[in-house]
């Protein structure tokens, strides 16, 4: 039986262990190991099942383990899976209480309750796709990619690597989200977005850090 371990001890990661319990695979294929983070004291005030492995970024892997990754922060995601896949780890999806229309494609990723993909969409590596989103057809999400919750994603949306679309945003059809771009919550979104810019309102409209009060 493989050992499945959580990287990202945080909030996003006890939620999505939560997630992992109720897979039908949970005890069959693969059980609980535990998770990996950086911080050794993350989980002392929460009376977790899962135990606190390590950290990441020295942890050996070992022939029976598998990863997922629930690390909200896009970079240090990619950091720390890049940390393990150098050392052999092999990252799986997880599917819980999943819509998947017709051909549908997907790396590994995690998929939360209640997701809904619609048919030829395709979904690259170690992204995280949260509870109760939809995401349309012939959409195509890439490598590193953070989806909030209840986030409406429309058909023939390209969603470029590193991209952080955050609760309850509205991508509208045929929309390009650049690469490490970042869409506010709530955000409803009706033009393409650049390469790390951040949008925000409805309609969105790129927020200028430096001239907020």
């Amino acid at each position: 039986m493989e050992n499945m371990i959580i990287v990202g001890a945080g909030g996003l990661g006890r939620d999505t262990e939560a997630y992992a319990r109720k897979d039908s695979a949970h005890g069959n294929v693969w059980k609980l190991a535990g998770f990996l983070d950086t911080r050794p004291d993350i989980l002392d005030r929460f009376g977790m099942r899962s135990r606190l492995l390590g950290d990441p970024r020295t942890y050996i892997p070992r022939g029976e383990d598998v990863f997922i990754v629930a690390v909200g922060d896009t970079k240090l995601r990619q950091e720390l899976v890049t940390v393990l896949v150098e050392k052999g780890a092999r990252f799986v999806s997880l599917r819980t209480n999943v819509q998947f229309g017709d051909r549908v494609k997907w790396g590994s990723t995690v998929f939360c309750d209640r997701a809904t993909l619609s048919s030829d969409v395709v979904v690259g590596n170690y992204s995280y796709i949260s509870a109760e989103t939809l995401i349309g057809h012939d959409s195509f999400i890439g490598d590193y990619v953070h989806i909030g919750p209840r986030c409406f994603i429309a058909g023939r949306v390209k969603i470029k690597s590193m991209a952080t679309i955050h609760p309850m945003a509205t991508i509208t059809m045929d929309t390009e989200i650049g690469e490490g771009a970042v869409v506010a919550a709530g955000a409803v979104v009706f033009g393409n977005v650049p390469a790390y810019t951040t949008v925000i309102g409805n309609p969105a409209h790129r927020f200028d850090f430096k001239a907020a009060p």
